[in-house]
């Protein structure tokens, strides 16, 4: 999945950045809005001096759209972000317990299940136990 922020720029006259209006339409999937490519174009609008113009999943006020995408956005990186926390827990990595309290908190404030993510409270916990 793309990140917004690694989208292409061109130099303005002024010496600033602004994005190129097709690095906007590259973010789309199957022709979808993602919360990548709606949060590209508020950038790319900003950069002109005028507001967010597009929707997001059905919702057509822009402003509202953007505040969902942003929720999807971090809502996503939760879930990355707990997917590879989770792997290097499985792959025995001696923080066992502090990766296992990543895990839950990105769990808590991307607001999904840990069956999401491939692994249960259960799991969890018996990484966290020490052997005698």
């Amino acid at each position: 999945m793309s990140h917004f922020g690694s989208v292409g720029h061109s130099q303005t006259k002024k010496g600033g950045s602004t994005m190129k209006r097709c690095s906007v339409e590259e973010l789309k999937q199957n022709g979808e809005e993602t919360p990548e490519s709606i949060l590209a174009h508020a950038q790319w609008r900003k950069s002109r001096g005028r507001n967010p113009s597009k929707g997001y999943k059905g919702q057509n006020n822009p402003r509202k759209a953007l505040a969902l995408a942003i929720k999807d956005f971090l809502f996503n990186c939760y879930k990355i972000a707990a997917r590879k926390w989770l792997s290097d827990l499985r792959e025995s990595t001696s923080q066992y317990r502090k990766l296992s309290r990543y895990i839950r908190k990105a769990a808590r404030r991307g607001k999904f299940l840990l069956a999401e993510i491939g692994t249960s409270e259960r799991e969890l916990r018996s990484f966290t136990k020490i052997p005698t």
